[in-house]
């Protein structure tokens, strides 16, 4: 039995063009300019059925716009992005915007990624762990 993918972000790459009047006139005109801002550059994520996804890194790195690709919030400029399935996103940030810890912010969020109750507390110890 093979494992069903739910998200895949293929070989995706995100530029915007340094200024918002580049980024209006190159967009008409489709034009392949040198002068713009890459921020990520050819991308591969594949997330299957059951697993929790984790994406750690430095500031600026690209760990927001990755989750904006898979949820499908944003496209890619050049690459594909597959996802059918309702996404969850937890990030450590939106605490200070609401009143959950970051316990319960896990707990809920596996909750509705449809993990069963006794695998929650492994999986939650198993975040928390790794972050």
């Amino acid at each position: 039995m093979t494992q069903q993918i739910l998200v895949r972000v293929v070989n995706a790459t995100k530029y915007y063009y340094k200024t918002k009047k580049q980024n209006k006139i190159i967009s008409l005109f489709k034009l392949n300019r040198l002068d713009r801002e890459i921020i990520l550059k050819n991308v591969t994520v594949h997330l299957y059925r059951g697993e929790v996804l984790g994406i750690i890194g430095d500031d600026e790195s690209g760990k927001e716009l990755i989750s904006r690709l898979m949820t499908k919030e944003i496209s890619p400029n050049i690459g594909k992005v597959t996802n059918n399935e309702q996404t969850f996103l937890a990030d450590v940030s939106h605490k200070e915007n609401d009143f959950q810890t970051l316990n319960e912010l896990i707990i809920r969020t596996l909750s509705l990624s449809k993990v069963s109750a006794k695998n929650i507390s492994k999986l939650q110890d198993e975040i928390l762990d790794f972050a």
